[in-house]
């Protein structure tokens, strides 16, 4: 094996050695809270019912694509946030059921803020749901 005549560009200079005194008693690196000190977050008035946040705006949201959600946390298809797609909480009231995580929910007239029963169609799964598409884009087409 052929030695390399190469140096290194750091040969010599100590790099990322933590001098001996970061770690004494009050010193800046070593000991940031003081005994008796208090945390800057208390005090903050914490809000365990969102409700009565200022910002609370019903439990309802949309979203860039137009999908209406509501909050449900107790819900077993929740989002991490607590809130659901609400044409899939009208199907399931509808239904009287839960629906399962492979079932789709398609608006008939393409607006997807319109969650009226009578808009919304059940597929069993998505192939189903894309195979109308293709079936409707065909028939329009003609």
């Amino acid at each position: 094996m052929i030695k390399s005549k190469r140096i290194p560009w750091n040969k010599g200079i100590k790099t990322g050695i933590v001098p001996k005194t970061a770690f004494k008693k009050g010193h800046k690196f070593g000991n940031r809270f003081k005994k008796g000190h208090k945390p800057w977050n208390t005090g903050i008035k914490r809000y365990p019912d969102p409700t009565k946040h200022p910002s609370w705006k019903g439990g309802e949201f949309t979203d860039k694509f137009g999908y209406v959600y509501e909050k449900q946390s107790k819900h077993p298809f929740a989002m991490t946030n607590g809130y659901v797609r609400k044409h899939r909480l009208v199907m399931e009231k509808h239904l009287k059921r839960f629906l399962s995580k492979e079932e789709h929910v398609h608006h008939i007239n393409g607006n997807t803020s319109d969650n009226r029963i009578e808009n919304l169609m059940l597929f069993p799964n998505n192939r189903a749901h894309v195979l109308f598409h293709s079936q409707l884009h065909r028939t329009t087409q003609e």
